[in-house]
């Protein structure tokens, strides 16, 4: 049987943070960009997320795949993937995951 103690549980949200480290805005796709976020959320490799701009979500801002996040210290790498927009570095970010692609039509 799996044995959870309430230590291991976060109360709140997930995976959205607005708690983010300063960071340059990829220039192309596949490019790395390592932040640093809150700990003991549940980041996995391989999940989409999105990176904005709390002020300007809509100009700067990028789609990415978690490459890795440590649940102990909230270091994550990010490979950008499909939009990026807007240039330079971002002190006020954010994150959160992809909506799930649905079907055409």
């Amino acid at each position: 049987m799996f044995d959870f103690s309430p230590s291991e549980f976060r109360d709140g949200n997930l995976y959205s943070s607005d708690n983010i480290s300063t960071f340059t805005l990829p220039s192309s796709s596949g490019d790395t960009v390592s932040i640093t976020t809150d700990a003991s959320l549940a980041w996995t490799p391989g999940q989409g997320i999105l990176v904005v701009s709390a002020a300007n979500p809509t100009t700067k801002k990028f789609e990415g795949t978690v490459a890795s996040y440590n649940v102990g210290t909230g270091a994550m790498s990010i490979t950008s993937t499909a939009v990026i927009s807007g240039t330079g570095s971002v002190t006020d970010g954010a994150i959160n995951t992809l909506g799930a692609q649905g079907p055409s039509g």
